[in-house]
């Protein structure tokens, strides 16, 4: 069997989207950088997300029926380091950074983002150690003329055009 760090260097060189998971409304609003995010179904509509089951957003995550998939573009990487917990910034705080509104659940939808996932919770799991939420997409917002933020080799990266 592969070792944690072997395959984390591994996992590194896999490019991923950097999004920013949302949920809660008003004072009580809660997000978190998240890279693990993948469409799960057409049928209905939903996307699968998963996080450490022992952090703090995934305990606020797993209490809320809803949530938002917010994906970022290629000069929000400091807003992902922001929501990753890396300025210090915590909660509510957070949201003083870029511009939010909302879309049909009242979860917070970045303005500029990419895209804009709203989601009504399907399922929750929990599976090696992490909190696994599918959810339904019941509203969405996008971008198509953007240039989204990827992270790889433990990086933010800009897709070559």
């Amino acid at each position: 069997m592969i070792n944690i760090d072997a395959f984390r260097s591994c996992m590194s060189l896999m490019p991923a989207a950097v999004h920013i998971i949302t949920t809660g409304m008003e004072n009580d609003r809660i997000g978190v950088t998240a890279s693990s995010v993948a469409s799960f179904s057409d049928s209905p509509p939903s996307v699968i997300v998963s996080f450490a089951e022992n952090s703090a957003s995934a305990e606020r995550l797993k209490e809320n029926d809803s949530f938002c998939v917010n994906m970022l573009k290629a000069e929000d990487d400091g807003l992902a380091d922001i929501f990753a917990g890396r300025t210090g910034l915590r909660g509510v705080d957070r949201f003083q950074h870029g511009s939010w509104d909302h879309l049909d659940t009242g979860c917070p939808a970045l303005q500029n983002a990419a895209m804009s996932l709203d989601c009504e919770l399907l399922d929750r799991q929990y599976l090696a150690g992490r909190l696994v939420l599918i959810g339904k997409i019941i509203a969405h917002r996008i971008d198509e003329a953007c240039d989204p933020l990827v992270y790889q080799g433990r990086c933010y990266r800009r897709l070559a055009a």
